[in-house]
This record gives structure tokens, C-alpha cells and sequence, in this order.
């Protein structure tokens, strides 16, 4: 995520921000953009590129080889390695905690994502194991802050 934003704003000072967007995006946080995009104004620190972080994190859920480009980041094409998306995630997530911290760590996450997967199994058992995506909204970026200004 960092280089993400480095490439966006030429610095990973607005991370936090970008993150927030993408929450909002997401659905996790039950604010109107325009609270959010006042909060930025109001704290009066770099107010348009903390903006454009936020509407930068909006975007990337709904179309990240937008945001990618952006950021000059294109990646080449993944070649397929039959795992699934959210196997994928899960994998990455349990190298980047290993990194972080250590491979006790990344197990400890794996352990809790065994539990909700038997969990799911036995409250579902005829359905598929969920995707792991998180899905854009209808129509692409649908949400009036999502869209940068140039």
C-alpha cells in the first residue's frame, strides 16, 4: 500500500487517509463522504491531497487497475495458480504478519481463519466457500466521493 500511495501523492504520509476511503467504499464506516471530506478540511493539513487520498481509497475498491495505473504501479498478469482469491489473500496476509512480526503471529491469524471456515462449513455445509472479494458496488464507483477530481 505504500508504494501505492508514494506513486499517487509522492508521499506515504496519506496512507492513513487512502485506507479510510477504501473503508468507506467497503461500507465499514456509516459516515457520509461529505463528513469525512469536511473532517479533512477542518483539520486543515495538505486539505486537497488528504481529499484526494480519500477519494483515491474510494476508488481503489471499486476498480483497482485504475488507482494501480495511477500510481504507475500496472501489474503484469498473475499467472493462474488454481488458488482461489480468498486463498490468495489469505496466503499474502500470512506472509506480510510473518514479516511483520513473526511466523507464531501469521499462525495465530491462520488459526482464527481455520475457526470461521468450520464455522462457516457447519452453519452452511451445501454452500461454496465465500470468494474473499470484496465486490465493487453496482456500476463501478457509484459513490459521489469515490471518483478523484483531476
Amino acid at each position: 500500500m505504500r508504494q501505492l500511495v508514494i506513486g499517487l501523492f509522492g508521499d506515504d504520509q496519506f496512507a492513513n487517509v487512502f485506507l479510510v476511503g477504501a473503508g468507506f467504499q467497503t461500507g465499514a464506516l456509516p459516515l457520509p463522504p461529505d463528513a469525512i471530506e469536511e473532517a479533512l478540511r477542518v483539520n486543515g493539513v495538505a486539505v486537497e491531497k488528504n481529499i484526494q487520498a480519500f477519494r483515491r481509497g474510494c476508488q481503489y475498491i471499486a476498480d483497482p487497475a485504475a488507482v494501480l495505473s495511477a500510481a504507475g504501479l500496472d501489474r503484469p498478469a498473475v499467472t493462474d495458480t488454481g488458488e482461489s482469491p480468498l486463498d490468495r489473500l489469505i496466503r499474502t496476509r500470512s506472509e506480510d504478519l510473518t514479516a511483520y512480526q513473526d511466523q507464531a503471529y501469521a499462525r495465530r491469524y491462520l488459526d482464527v481463519v481455520e475457526r470461521v471456515r468450520a464455522a462457516e462449513r457447519d452453519q452452511t455445509p451445501d454452500s461454496k466457500p465465500s470468494s474473499g472479494r470484496v465486490p465493487a458496488p453496482p456500476g463501478g464507483c457509484t459513490r459521489r466521493s469515490c471518483a478523484p477530481s483531476a
